[in-house]
């Protein structure tokens, strides 16, 4: 198995910018999101997870989820830690803050981010509505294969968590309308890559986007990686 598979990884959460705030839901009408982050690998451990994969555009041998991780058509929000056990457990591993770029540049389908209160019991659901409400509107409400963004952040493989022990690094949020360039200098981003969360933060808009490689294949990254890890014990 390549080495950067075998990652360790914390959760943080980082309250977004204010893109585009408010529900598109009444208050009160969708269920509250209870799971636990035990409770994700617990379902992942059973199967009962969606997650399709295809190769990224470009890169032979280097395969993206189209989407995030999906339990009963809800993209989990994780922490480092966990997203480092879905990775043992599905033989995949994080991005790296080029992947995302990449998989952004080359979507089939983009969405535009929404922000909610993260203190909302309903943030998870009333993310997750917003982007299938623009899809289904993209896909005329057809089932909508290929690759979509933006869906989240990502936590990912960086040599920032070098420089930062004890903390996981988050990147993404792809927007015309963000404030920040990518790594790549392409497009726009709501979070360029960050320390600002510990290994056990998880909030709706952290999702699980994973990478597997076949043999032979390297990771695409903008810088050349010194650390497989998703963060460093202090």
């Amino acid at each position: 198995m390549n080495p950067l598979f075998l990652v360790t990884a914390a959760t943080s959460v980082l309250l977004l910018a204010r893109q585009a705030r408010g529900s598109l839901l009444p208050k009160g009408n969708v269920p509250k999101w209870q799971g636990t982050q035990a409770q994700i690998l617990e379902e992942v451990g059973k199967g009962n997870y969606e997650l399709r994969w295809m190769e990224l555009p470009g890169y032979d041998g280097v395969e993206v989820s189209e989407d995030a991780l999906r339990i009963e058509g809800i993209r989990v929000p994780v922490s480092a830690r966990t997203l480092d056990s879905l990775c043992v457990m599905l033989e995949a591993s994080p991005t790296t803050p080029l992947i995302d770029d990449l998989i952004y540049e080359n979507a089939t389908w983009r969405v535009a981010p929404r922000t909610f209160n993260v203190a909302d019991p309903e943030a998870v659901w009333r993310f997750n509505a917003a982007i299938d409400e623009q899809l289904s509107a993209q896909s005329l409400g057809r089932l909508a294969w290929g690759l979509v963004s933006s869906v989240g952040k990502s936590w990912v493989l960086s040599n920032l968590a070098l420089e930062h022990p004890g903390r996981a690094i988050n990147y993404g949020l792809h927007s015309p309308s963000a404030p920040y360039k990518s790594v790549d200098g392409k497009v726009k981003v709501w979070q360029q890559p960050s320390w600002a969360h510990n290994p056990d933060h998880a909030d709706y808009s952290q999702v699980a986007r994973l990478c597997r490689l076949q043999k032979g294949a390297s990771l695409p990254s903008h810088e050349k990686l010194k650390n497989n890890l998703l963060w460093i014990p202090r």
